[in-house]
């Protein structure tokens, strides 16, 4: 009887730690199972996508990283018409023309200028003498100052008969007192209407003063009497042709 009762117990004991181990299984599975994949109809965390532009290294614009490429407009030379496009503007060409100085002797102009440049004062009227002689003490200083530059006095007409030019003539040697203007006073029998045009002078009102070279370009000119604001800006055009 009592060796049936310990067999029960013992049958009892096994029986329970069996059961045991089966719950302890079964409870290792569910666990394992939750952990693996949740139940069905919950949402599926979505791992976490970073924003690319936090993210992603820095794309520098190449126009940035890249050396300074230089503006070809700014940076290239200027093309060889560029110094002609911006020289002086036509001023006048002085026209070939024969002249006669009051010493008589005959000069072929422009060629027969007797310097590279040559400031020369071009008259319409005896009346504008005052005006021509209000430019001789300049004129004479910058002659004695640059070797290869001359002036001239041009007292201008119209072409007429060989006794009107006698009279003319005899009219300006009597005016005259000094004589180193006899060989700077070319008197010039003209057609005035395209002597004018060539110099591009509008009207016989004003005296002009030129500066002139041998080709009979026009380098610089100014209308009327003499004034310190012309006499600057005929110093500072001889410097620029190379006086």
């Amino acid at each position: 009887m009592i060796a049936k009762m310990h067999l029960r117990l013992k049958n009892s004991s096994f029986l329970c730690a069996l059961a045991l181990l089966v719950v302890y299984f079964s409870l290792g599975v569910s666990s394992s199972a939750q952990t693996q994949s949740p139940p069905a109809g919950t949402a599926q965390p979505h791992p976490v996508q970073t924003n690319p532009i936090l993210t992603n290294p820095v794309q520098t614009n190449p126009a940035q990283t890249n050396p300074a490429q230089a503006n070809p407009i700014l940076t290239n030379p200027a093309p060889p018409h560029a110094a002609a496009s911006a020289s002086t503007p036509d001023q006048g060409t002085f026209p070939a023309v024969e002249a006669t100085s009051l010493n008589k002797a005959h000069f072929n102009l422009p060629r027969d200028f007797g310097g590279e440049l040559n400031l020369v004062i071009i008259s319409f009227a005896r009346e504008q003498q005052q005006d021509v002689d209000s430019w001789l003490p300049a004129a004479r200083q910058l002659e004695a100052q640059h070797a290869r530059l001359y002036y001239y006095e041009l007292p201008t007409t119209a072409r007429e008969n060989l006794l009107y030019r006698w009279w003319f003539n005899s009219a300006l040697r009597s005016n005259n007192t000094d004589p180193v203007l006899e060989d700077r006073t070319l008197t010039l029998y003209v057609s005035k209407g395209q002597f004018l045009q060539s110099l591009k002078i509008p009207n016989e009102k004003q005296i002009v003063a030129m500066l002139v070279n041998r080709s009979g370009q026009v380098l610089w000119r100014a209308n009327g009497a003499f004034t310190a604001e012309k006499n600057q800006s005929l110093t500072t055009a001889v410097t620029a042709n190379g006086m």
